[in-house]
C-alpha cells in the first residue's frame, strides 16, 4: 500500500480547516446581521413612540415674556 506524502496530507487538512472557518464566520455575520436588523427596529419603534415636542406659546401671558433681575 502506498504511503500518503506527508505535504499532501497538511495542504488538505489545511484546505478543510479553511473551509470549516470560513462557514463559522458565515454563520456568525449572518447573526450578527440579525441582531442588527433586530436593533433597527426596535429603535424605530421606540422612536416612533415619542410623543411630538410641543410647540412653544406664541402668544398670552405664559411662556412668551422673558423676566430678567440682575
Amino acid at each position: 500500500m502506498p504511503s500518503i506524502d506527508p505535504a499532501v496530507t497538511s495542504a488538505v487538512m489545511g484546505n478543510v480547516q479553511l473551509q470549516q472557518a470560513s462557514s463559522i464566520m458565515s454563520a456568525q455575520t449572518t447573526v450578527f446581521n440579525r441582531a442588527l436588523d433586530i436593533q433597527e427596529q426596535t429603535i424605530g419603534a421606540l422612536i416612533g413612540s415619542v410623543a411630538p415636542t410641543p410647540e412653544l406659546a406664541t402668544e398670552g401671558d405664559v411662556g412668551t415674556q422673558l423676566h430678567v433681575v440682575a
